[in-house]
């Protein structure tokens, strides 16, 4: 017969009710089989019998004995913050260690195909399936199909190491790897991960990735945690783990171009990538994230719909990381339909750029300048073989400002083809080939065709050649 939770809670409520842990733990059972969906139960700011009984069980580690119990009891109805700071500061928690060993176990180097990686062995949540190499076989798919040799990549949230290692095997040493990681015990497995493959071009930084520089509290259970604002409250600060944040662009050295960033911060993505925003904008990078809708407005203050609108508003268009690792297009509705049709608390995602006409047309024109530079020279020279030019030459002035308003008093142009004039050439032409900045500081090619005038010692430049 069902258990009358009502009842138990009743009796419960007596100072002379003696503990029935078999009640408490049948009451557990009986929860779950007739409210199988615990988050759409009733919530109370109160605290009950249970709640105390698993203050015991969660946070000092043992049941309640008989004697003590009909006190403890007489707390039922106070506010459950109270109640859970009671017991989380009492002497008996704290001899528990829980808060001062986040990793109780010993790290050991696990050999994966293509890297080794050091985990640790209490580390139920990550390092366990790191060790069976069955760690997000999905993200893990896409990330060997998108990255290539050379490529350099930017860990947002590297945790243990796991996709920092994975990506310096892909992109191998001409590439490179920067892993963002505040926790430090993660950052110090990283570190000693980077040791062991010999990875000189991982750099690893112990910070949080945000929106500005500051400080943040961390809170951590062994490989995963969260950040969260500083406390207000002196107490609270001083007692409290803190770690440092930057925008993570300003850990790229000047120069790199980032091909792939990678985010995986708890709910913090949108605040993580907001601090990359001029290097999204300037190197147009793929984006792997991890899509936490529930987190997301609680720790970066937007909605999950709200976060993939606005990266398809920097330019980039969202696809679906399915569980064999194939990629499928999706839009906002789609991402959020399958998240709810999945039951899980997260999807990875892979953000595209999207193809820019202006900005493909000035990439072409960067990779076009040499050649049409080498035709315009060319061309240049030639012209000068009609008018029977003896010695022609190109100067090359880098900036209108670099000559005289008036080519025709330059003066000497001393044996500019290693030359002097010949005994008949007493008079030639040359192509003078300008790259002259207009007003908007555009530079543009012009190409001028000059009279050369010969003198005792060298050559002189005339007029404008007809």
């Amino acid at each position: 017969m069902p258990l009358d939770l009502a009842q138990v809670r009743a009796g419960m409520r007596h100072p002379e009710q003696r503990v029935n842990v078999a009640a408490l733990q049948d009451e557990r059972e009986a929860r779950a089989f007739q409210e199988p969906e615990p988050w759409a139960m009733a919530f109370s700011d109160r605290a009950d019998a249970l709640d105390i009984f698993y203050c015991f069980r969660l946070l000092l580690g043992r049941l309640p004995n008989r004697e003590e119990w009909p006190g403890h009891v007489l707390r039922v109805g106070e506010a459950l913050d109270q109640v859970v700071a009671s017991y989380a500061g009492s002497l008996e928690f704290s001899r528990r260690g829980l808060q001062d060993a986040p990793s109780l176990g010993r790290a050991a180097l696990a050999r994966l195909p293509g890297f080794s990686i050091y985990t640790e062995a209490d580390d139920a949540a990550v390092g366990r399936y790191v060790r069976d190499d069955d760690y997000e076989a999905d993200v893990t798919a896409v990330f060997r199909a998108v990255l290539r040799p050379g490529a350099h990549v930017l860990d947002l949230g590297a945790n243990i190491g796991y996709f920092t290692m994975l990506s310096a095997s892909l992109v191998g040493p001409l590439g490179s790897v920067i892993a963002v990681e505040p926790n430090p015990s993660n950052a110090r497995l990283i570190e000693a991960s980077r040791r062991a493959n010999g990875y000189g071009t991982v750099t690893v930084a112990q910070v949080a990735a945000g929106l500005s520089p500051g400080l943040l509290a961390l809170h951590r259970s062994h490989s995963n945690g969260t950040t969260s604002a500083a406390p207000d409250e002196a107490s609270a600060l001083l007692a409290a783990e803190t770690v440092g944040c930057v925008r993570a662009e300003t850990l790229v050295p000047a120069g790199r171009r980032i091909d792939l960033i990678k985010v995986d911060v708890e709910g913090a993505e949108y605040l993580a990538l907001g601090g990359c925003s001029r290097l999204i904008r300037r190197d147009r990078p793929r984006i792997v994230t991890e899509f936490s809708p529930s987190l997301m407005p609680g720790i970066s203050g937007i909605s999950g719909p709200d976060y993939l609108r606005w990266l398809q508003g920097l330019g980039y268009r969202l696809r679906l990381v399915e569980p064999d690792g194939s990629l499928r297009d999706a839009d906002p509705n789609a991402i959020m339909a399958e998240h709810a049709r999945r039951g899980t608390d997260h999807l990875d995602l892979l953000a595209e750029p999207l193809a820019d006409p202006l900005r493909s047309a000035a990439a072409w024109l960067r990779r076009a300048l040499p050649v049409l530079a080498a035709i315009t020279l060319l061309l240049s020279q030639a012209a000068c073989a009609p008018r029977g030019c003896r010695n022609p030459y190109v100067l090359d002035y880098l900036d209108q400002t670099d000559r005289t308003a008036d080519l025709r008093h330059v003066g000497l142009v001393r044996d500019a083809v290693g030359s002097v004039p010949g005994p008949t050439a007493d008079a030639a032409s040359c192509s003078i080939w300008e790259r002259v900045r207009g007003p908007s500081g555009t530079v543009v090619l012009r190409a001028q065709h000059y009279s050369v005038l010969a003198i005792s010692n060298g050559w002189k430049l005339g007029g404008v050649g007809r």
